[in-house]
């Protein structure tokens, strides 16, 4: 805008530049901007300027550290052109350039070491301009292709690249010492872009730079002015120096534009403006002598002829009436050649918003509306304090039952814990005993799943204890390190079982914080099994421990632990809503993984008791990253929070003891989990020819459990979902089939439907097993065919009559 003042700020030797000589600038993806100058690389981040130097074999340091082109390519490298240093490659990481140099001894190098210019094309390929001709940078092989304009010319020994360019059709442009090329990339050949025919008497030089407008046109820039170039006619259309004109540079008036307008002809333009005081400048364009340009300015419909103002290059007007005006200017050089053409600007006054008759009716509607707003207000305001005296009323009924409803369900949930434990002991004391293998197993499928009822009252009373506060935090001083290490450790076997790839990295040895270490393990626990259940067979799962790195300065007061698995990831629409309790990310009726939505909950508060957070990424099938920042020191903890250090001799055995505590029950379960047999054994039957049961079950321990019922009088078939029930059933052709509604890739509901609309098996009875009990279930698990529904807990005897 050309209306506005701009201030500089002036950055010099003073402020922290090498030298006063900029040569180069560019603004890197990150924000920073980078200067090349006569005596380094500087980096400039708005406050501070860091110079970075050249290490070269020149003797004159001075000329050794002078940078004439800066390049960042689409991969984020910084490229550096230098005087005499060739080509530079910048490491912001160690702040060390690696040099590309011309060597006469080497084919593919350099063509020559003063480098004018940098650029990288549509296709990714780097060219540099040098004193030496062009060059084309194979970055993989490290090689230079080099190419000259004017090869075998006498006159020209050197060919001198100063400025590359691609256009949107793919031209490539190349501005050399004598004058514009155009080359050909395919056949790398050159062509010669004469300006001097197109601008007789001009004797141009040196082309510096190329830029393309939206309109097409080609600004070419060189040592002697400005050509413009329409690339679609092939004219040069304009160029500067030009044949002499006067241009009106700028209007300034007291209140902004209500409407501005561009017509077709050149430099006329239309302006509405609400007031009667305004300002042109003008300036002509001839540049010899300008201090003798002369100017004549003339605003028609206020003044009766042209007023000459010498070299004055501005006009003021005040008072100017609403009407419509038209301003003219006109201008000489200093030889007194005057320009009649001058440039024209039409101005529209219009009179004052307030004064307009649509003003005086907005005034009379204004007050009409604020007297309706005032009433509006007033009525409103006594509405809101009787129901805000209501809602008060209620929150302290809410809060009240509230209270009742968390009281009764941790009550509720400690009444559980009683039977659950005078179950365990017994069952614990029972397997001891018990000889027959069979039994065994049977009895520690019923330790296993008590001990998991067990594991979900706990996560119950976390819950109820976190949501009344009476959870405390009890910290010490942990080496992060360790403590997570060990903690993986403990997983290896259930990796190797589940042929999981199971990864423990970190950039330290020792990362000290204090934490809960009990609770911690928690949250780890969580996390862990979480990323096991998601993660399929032959996937990884890494777990990495480290300081964070370009962040915000904040962030250096955490230590990460980040758990990184393979799994089959989580949905965009659904991963903010993953730590509210009781949410599923599958909570349909063909879902693959159980779960009460508890854990990852739990782990968020338990994140949050510490004073840390907890971050998640996921892609759809590419997999999810947990990431755990935890507070380093203790400023953040009160005194009560703090407890003795653990010794350090104590660390891993004891981390080890109380994961096979935590984990024992999760770690049986994945175990048990496992696909058994397709097939029963055949010394469990009785008969060779014994009729055919299928048991389509996801959960392992049912279908032991409905196996033991009938393995003497049924030859036995297990399908872990619906589709691999669906292939049995048509393959073995069952005389009965007993399937679960709830199952992963196809559902109970889906699969009868499928068997009774079959030909081939539609004849099978099918028993329909579930948890829910409703009589809507029942009647949708009757209407898909099925001859029986039976509801979980079941009786077994029931089953089997």
């Amino acid at each position: 805008s050309q209306t506005e003042q701009y201030k500089f700020r002036h950055l010099t030797t003073k402020q922290g530049l090498p030298s006063n000589a900029v040569n180069s600038i560019i603004k890197d993806q990150d924000g920073f901007m980078w200067f090349g100058t006569d005596n380094g690389l500087v980096r400039y981040d708005g406050y501070s300027v860091v110079t970075f130097q050249i290490l070269g074999d020149s003797t004159v340091e001075s000329e050794n550290q002078v940078i004439e082109a800066i390049l960042e390519d689409t991969e984020g490298n910084l490229w550096v052109g230098t005087l005499h240093n060739g080509l530079q490659l910048f490491d912001r990481i160690t702040a060390s350039f690696t040099s590309f140099i011309h060597d006469p001894e080497k084919p593919g190098s350099l063509s020559h070491n003063r480098v004018n210019t940098i650029y990288q094309d549509i296709e990714g390929v780097l060219w540099i301009g040098t004193n030496g001709g062009l060059n084309r940078f194979d970055i993989k092989r490290k090689e230079f292709s080099s190419y000259l304009h004017e090869a075998n010319n006498p006159d020209n020994p050197k060919d001198k690249v100063y400025a590359i360019f691609e256009d949107k059709a793919g031209a490539f442009w190349i501005g050399t010492a004598k004058g514009v090329y155009w080359f050909n990339r395919k056949k790398e050949s050159f062509t010669k872009f004469d300006l001097g025919q197109e601008i007789p008497g001009i004797d141009y030089r040196r082309v510096t730079s190329f830029i393309e407008d939206r309109n097409g046109m080609m600004w070419i820039g060189t040592h002697w002015g400005m050509y413009k170039y329409d690339i679609n006619s092939k004219e040069i259309i304009n160029y500067l120096p030009a044949d002499f004109k006067v241009f009106a540079n700028d209007m300034n008036e007291g209140s902004v534009y209500l409407k501005k307008v561009f017509v077709e002809t050149f430099n006329i333009f239309v302006r509405s403006i609400v007031q009667n005081f305004f300002t042109f400048e003008f300036a002509a364009l001839d540049y010899i002598n300008p201090g003798k340009n002369q100017y004549a300015y003339w605003l028609e419909g206020l003044e009766d002829d042209w007023i000459y103002s010498g070299n004055q290059r501005w006009a003021n007007y005040t008072g100017v009436p609403p009407g419509e005006y038209i301003f003219r200017v006109k201008g000489s050089n200093n030889d007194g050649l005057w320009n009649e053409e001058g440039t024209v600007v039409h101005i529209s006054i219009l009179p004052p918003v307030w004064e307009t008759w649509w003003a005086y009716a907005v005034y009379g509607l204004a007050i009409i509306a604020v007297i309706y707003f005032i009433i509006r207000f007033y009525l409103r305001r006594q509405r809101l304090l009787n129901n805000l005296a209501l809602e008060l009323i209620e929150t302290e009924k809410l809060k009240e039952l509230d209270g009742l409803k968390t009281r009764f369900f941790t009550n509720i949930s400690h009444e559980f814990r009683t039977p659950l434990t005078l179950i365990l002991g017994p069952l614990q004391q029972l397997i001891s005993k018990v000889n027959k293998q069979s039994d065994k197993q049977v009895l520690s499928m019923v330790l296993q799943n008590a001990d998991r009822l067990k594991d979900l009252v706990n996560q119950l009373l976390s819950l109820a204890k976190l949501e009344s506060g009476k959870i405390k935090l009890q910290c010490s001083k942990t080496n992060i390190v360790e403590f997570t290490r060990n903690y993986v450790q403990s997983f290896e076997s259930l990796a190797s079982l589940r042929n999981i790839s199971l990864v423990f990295t970190t950039d330290a040895e020792a990362i000290d914080a204090y934490i809960d270490r009990e609770k911690t393990e928690q949250v780890l626990n969580n996390l862990l099994s979480n990323a096991f259940k998601f993660t399929q067979e032959g996937g990884k799962i890494e777990v990495s421990v480290y300081l964070p790195t370009r962040r915000p300065p904040e962030a250096n007061k955490f230590v990460v632990i980040a758990i990184i698995d393979t799994g089959c990831g989580i949905t965009p629409k659904k991963l903010p809503h993953i730590f509210n309790r009781f949410y599923q990310v599958d909570d349909s009726m063909s879902r693959e993984h159980e779960g009460t939505g508890i854990g990852l909950a739990i782990v968020k508060e338990m994140v949050t008791l510490h004073h840390g957070n907890i971050e998640v990424a996921s892609e759809v099938g590419v997999g999810t990253v947990f990431s755990l920042y935890l507070p380093l020191g203790k400023d953040h903890l009160k005194d009560e929070q703090i407890v003795m250090s653990r010794q350090a001799t104590t660390g891993s055995q004891q981390v080890e003891d109380n994961i096979k505590t935590s984990h024992v029950t999760s770690h049986k379960s994945q175990v048990a989990s496992q696909p058994g047999p397709n097939v029963s054994d055949a010394s469990h039957l009785t008969e060779k020819d014994a009729p055919i049961l299928l048991i389509v079950e996801d959960n392992a321990n049912m279908r032991t459990f409905i196996r033991t019922y009938f393995e003497n009088t049924y030859q036995i078939l297990e399908a872990e979902n619906g589709q691999e029930g669906m292939s049995m059933a048509i393959d073995h052709i069952p005389d009965i089939i007993i399937s679960d509604v709830m199952m992963p890739k196809m559902d109970g509901y889906e699969y009868c439907k499928k068997i009774k609309t079959d030909e081939r098996t539609s004849h099978i009875p099918v028993i329909l097993l579930t948890a829910r009990a409703s009589k809507e279930s029942r009647l949708e698990g009757l209407e898909t065919g099925a001859d029986d529904f039976i509801t979980k807990p079941f009786d077994g005897e029931e089953l089997e009559v």
